[in-house]
């Protein structure tokens, strides 16, 4: 879990190295760089949300190997909190950053759905919006008869 955890950090300094590359290579505001940027930020989505998360359960597998600390000689009888609280914080950390990934992809395909008046999605809205209007209006007339005497 510890490689794994190095792996990651590796991994963020490339990614800001990549982005200080792009801010010298392209425009701040042009269109090559904001599609690289689209492409950074779901990579960083997909590798702290699922993938973390995978690797965060395959590291509950082994919590016995990392709540105690490591010896050359041979294993100590030392707790070792730390290990077990980041892997409890980036487990939290990564199912978060998953939910927020699927929010988002869900809002984009609600939006282009939305869009496009022959999806299914779109008739789906419509017709679910004309039955509450319907409703509405129906409650409305029965307040007004229950009213006038």
């Amino acid at each position: 879990m510890r490689v794994v955890f190095t792996a990651y950090a590796i991994n963020s300094a490339a990614i800001c190295f990549v982005l200080t590359i792009a801010l010298m290579i392209c425009e701040e505001f042009s269109d090559s760089f904001e599609r690289l940027v689209d492409w950074i930020v779901d990579y960083m989505y997909v590798a702290f949300g699922p993938v973390m998360l995978t690797f965060c359960a395959f590291g509950l597998t082994s919590l016995n190997g990392l709540a105690y600390q490591c010896h050359p000689e041979r294993p100590n009888e030392k707790l070792n909190f730390i290990d077990v609280f980041i892997l409890l914080v980036c487990l939290c950390l990564s199912s978060f950053i998953l939910f927020v990934y699927a929010l988002q992809k869900t809002n984009k395909l609600a939006e282009d759905d939305l869009g496009n008046e022959n999806s299914l999605f779109y008739q789906v809205f419509i017709s679910q919006l004309r039955r509450q209007r319907t409703k509405y209006h129906e409650e409305k007339r029965q307040r007004e008869e229950r009213r006038a005497p």
